[in-house]
């Protein structure tokens, strides 16, 4: 199973080369690097080489190097990698800031990284504009499956009240 995930990234690394990949290939392939740093460095590769990187990709870019310090067995390059994803994810927001997205990609960083380390200045403004989104689906169109995930992260993992955990699922 890991040669066929190490192979659809070298599929992916091609991009620059061949036809550029979709974010759905992004999204795939992301979820194959939660667990395995070769394939973070990978896609890491693969995005930095791209020429036109557009903001939700800069979201991914940076979501990866947060994986990049989960990794990681130094805390200074835990710190390191953090400050890229950090730079990455901000950069993303500024580009596109009503993508609930690119808001779920920061905030799921956020989350994750120890209260010791900080840096999770925009954790509770990424958290309210999820939930606002979420309920107003008109406004901020996402698409089914991306949701799905959204919504279930933050039931997981954003202490969400009752009433807030009923808005989002409806």
């Amino acid at each position: 199973m890991k040669n066929l995930i190490v192979l659809f990234l070298f599929t992916l690394a091609g991009w620059q080369t061949n036809v550029q990949a979709n974010i759905n290939e992004i999204r795939i392939a992301y979820l194959k690097c939660v667990e395995d740093e070769d394939a973070t460095d990978l896609l890491i590769k693969s995005l930095e080489s791209k020429k036109d990187i557009n903001s939700l990709e800069t979201a991914y870019l940076g979501a990866l190097w947060g994986l990049k310090a989960k990794h990681a067995w130094s805390p200074s390059n835990k710190i390191k990698h953090l400050k890229v994803s950090k730079s990455y994810l901000n950069k993303a927001v500024q580009l596109n800031s009503s993508s609930i997205e690119i808001r779920y990609l920061r905030y799921s960083v956020e989350k994750n990284i120890p209260d010791i380390v900080g840096m999770k200045e925009n954790l509770q403004m990424d958290r309210a504009f999820i939930i606002n989104g979420l309920q107003k689906k008109d406004l901020y169109p996402i698409e089914p499956e991306i949701r799905k995930t959204i919504v279930e992260f933050m039931k997981l993992n954003a202490e969400l009240s009752p009433a807030e955990s009923k808005l989002i699922s409806s």
